[in-house]
């Protein structure tokens, strides 16, 4: 009976091994199955990291060059403006200097109209029948008498290659493109004749350049020319004998004038030549 109650229990408990075997195989087939799924798994997360990380870099790459462009075109459009910059700068430095040039030219020619306007009359005005200009240096004789008139000789006359002007011209003059031009080898120019000394001291003649406007608007150089005359009183005294007139026109003008442009000596109607005074 206890051999038989050995066997039972023994058949029980291989009946248990059997089953607990089955179901370790049962497990170990499942466990291979989920390996078998984490490894394809993991396959599979490698193959997507491995292609993720390919569209980063792809994707950075992008960035790059489009970094690279932006900065290409900002580069040049900086050097487009800068250069835009310039040019304008330059222009607007070009315009200003030009206007600066154009006003002060206008100036210039206003200022000299002016000039012109105001010393028009203060100048020289020739006048009929007046007696000669007489510039003397101041001695002890004529300054207790300053009614004497000083004696001369009207016919005092020297070499003409070793004559010697004073050229006086009074304001600034406005420069005339003309072919023929006052030519005056040796001289001394003067703005305003205030010493004696200038005529006194070996000068033989005299020219007071003048500027006027004609009757018809034109503009016209004078050139009051004299004879330089030692007085008995030591000074001397200047005889005008001749005027010349330099002036343009245009060829188109409706009104002729008379006679040439150049020298010309002004006689009044009895013949004899008028003589301008200086006018303080």
């Amino acid at each position: 009976v206890e051999n038989a109650s050995l066997k039972a229990a023994n058949a029980q408990q291989k009946k248990k091994l059997a089953a607990l075997e089955g179901h370790l195989c049962k497990t170990e087939s499942q466990i291979d199955s989920l390996l078998r799924k984490l490894n394809a798994a993991n396959d599979t997360i490698q193959k997507l990291q491995l292609e993720l990380k390919d569209k980063d870099h792809v994707l950075n790459q992008r960035l790059i060059d489009k970094q690279k462009v932006k900065q290409k075109f900002n580069s040049k459009i900086q050097h487009e403006t800068e250069k835009m910059n310039r040019e304008l700068e330059m222009k607007l430095k070009q315009q200003r200097q030009r206007l600066k040039s154009e006003m002060k030219d206008k100036d210039e020619k206003l200022r000299l109209v002016k000039q012109i306007l105001d010393d028009e009359g203060n100048i020289m005005i020739p006048v009929e029948d007046e007696p000669v200009v007489e510039i003397k240096t101041p001695g002890p004789e004529c300054r207790g008498r300053r009614d004497k008139v000083a004696v001369a000789n009207l016919r005092h006359r020297r070499s003409q290659s070793a004559e010697r002007w004073i050229d006086h011209r009074p304001g600034a003059l406005v420069p005339v493109g003309t072919v023929l031009q006052p030519l005056m080898k040796r001289r001394k120019s003067i703005t305003r004749l205030t010493d004696p000394k200038d005529i006194t001291e070996g000068a033989d003649r005299y020219c007071l350049i003048a500027q006027e406007h004609d009757t018809d608007g034109e503009l016209e150089t004078k050139l009051y020319k004299g004879d330089i005359v030692p007085t008995s009183g030591g000074g001397a005294q200047v005889v005008f004998n001749d005027v010349e007139c330099l002036k343009q026109m245009s060829p188109t003008a409706r009104r002729k004038r008379s006679g040439a442009v150049g020298d010309e000596r002004m006689i009044d109607e009895s013949g004899e030549s008028k003589r301008p005074r200086v006018v303080n």
